[in-house]
């Protein structure tokens, strides 16, 4: 039997109430206020990405579309910034081997839509 949302309601702190109906199970959805909204079909879940060694100092991230305009941002458990950088290529390679060790987010971001994976630098 399969799961049916009949829809998400986001009412945001200025007041403004964004709806979205009938989301697919299993989609990614970013929610920007101010924004149209919608989802991005080209980068989603279904997009699959491949972040290894993890954990390691080095990593490859490898996604599995021929998607351009993907930046990827890498944050510490903080929040903090720590590394921005566009992907040019399917397969591409993230040096971590001079930050201090501990967990980041990856986050690959294609226009509104974000894929997030959580990488261990040790």
């Amino acid at each position: 039997e399969s799961s049916v949302i009949d829809y998400i309601k986001v009412t945001w702190l200025s007041g403004n109430v964004d709806i979205i109906e009938n989301p697919m199970i299993n989609s990614h959805i970013t929610i920007i206020e101010g924004e149209n909204l919608g989802l991005n079909n080209d980068f989603n879940l279904n997009t699959r990405v491949l972040i290894y060694p993890n954990p390691g100092k080095i990593f490859s991230i490898k996604i599995d579309n021929d998607i351009n305009n993907i930046y990827l941002t890498v944050t510490d458990m903080t929040g903090k910034l720590v590394l921005k950088k566009e992907l040019t290529a399917i397969d591409n390679k993230v040096n971590m081997s001079y930050f201090v060790n501990g967990i980041y987010l990856f986050n690959l971001v294609n226009g509104n839509a974000l894929i997030s994976k959580k990488v261990i630098v040790k």
